[in-house]
């Protein structure tokens, strides 16, 4: 997926990524078409006529909601039966892009996608559907995902795939009713940020404490997750208050929440760097003395 990506890129007029002098001096400044759809054809896009490729601007019926985006300029893309592919330059690194990208996508009407079927205990969700085309989300029956690179002499390239085929759609929901290991206290599905990979699913429950965690690959920071994972408690009725951060190798925030009957529970959120592109998230929860 990674090589046709590029490959993408490069018909656009972007410059793939650094290669050996000798390469670079070979490379030709522009790529015949028929070469081109002849490169781009058939694989995991699938088979049907020959892809659509455009310049400057993105293919046809590619929603304007996800090209017009601030800071963005469309370079072009291509067209299949089953997907579009636009790609947009950025001048910002990919982690503040994918940042500003979300909250756009969702003043818009955007929203993830409902988690897969083995996510309905609650807690932090696995990155949902292991698609080669990125970060999912959906507005209305239509799929779009983001996969972002960083560009060759600095800033981002974003590229955004309209999925087309319903027999891969993303956006159908899903009911989520029962809850983590019986225990009264359920925690609330949360889903991972744009740009993140997301190993989630642990927990520990028993007496008075409950716990979950993940670990998170990609490039944002501990308070970025931390700010992204808090709305999502506050929307599910937990409380919780502005994290507290140390440097950017750590951050936590105080989390309180009302379980089926009436307790109290208080715990933190805590997010902390364990790696260049690994972050480990956990919410640890207590039970209120006497109860």
């Amino acid at each position: 997926m990674r090589s046709k990506m590029r490959c993408c890129c490069l018909i656009l007029g972007i410059v793939g990524m650094p290669r050996s002098s000798a390469a670079q001096e070979q490379s030709p400044p522009s790529i015949p078409t028929e070469l081109a759809q002849a490169l781009l054809d058939g694989g995991e896009y699938g088979r049907g006529r020959q892809p659509r490729i455009v310049v400057g601007r993105a293919p046809e019926g590619v929603l304007q909601s996800v090209t017009s985006l601030d800071g963005g300029t469309v370079l072009g893309g291509v067209s299949y039966d089953r997907n579009a592919i636009v790609v947009i330059s950025f001048a910002l690194p990919p982690n503040q892009v994918l940042l500003s990208v979300d909250r756009q996508l969702r003043a818009r009407g955007f929203t993830p996608p409902p988690p897969p079927p083995d996510a309905n205990h609650g807690g932090f969700v696995s990155s949902g559907y292991d698609t080669p085309f990125g970060t999912v989300y959906c507005a209305d029956s239509t799929g779009v995902t983001l996969m972002s690179l960083p560009a060759p002499r600095g800033g981002t390239y974003l590229k955004v795939t309209q999925l087309r085929n319903q027999q891969y759609n993303f956006c159908v929901p899903r009911q989520r009713t029962r809850m983590l290991g019986g225990v009264e206290l359920t925690f609330p599905t949360l889903l991972p940020p744009p740009g993140m990979t997301s190993h989630g699913g642990g927990s520990g429950m028993g007496g008075n404490s409950a716990t979950i965690s993940a670990r998170l690959n990609g490039p944002l920071k501990p308070i970025d997750l931390v700010a992204h994972y808090r709305p999502q408690l506050d929307a599910a009725g937990w409380r919780t208050r502005a994290p507290v951060t140390t440097g950017d190798d750590a951050a936590l925030a105080y989390v309180e929440a009302t379980d089926s009957t009436g307790v109290v529970w208080r715990g933190v959120m805590t997010s902390v760097q364990s790696g260049p592109s690994e972050v480990e998230v956990e919410i640890k929860m207590f039970k209120a003395p006497g109860r």
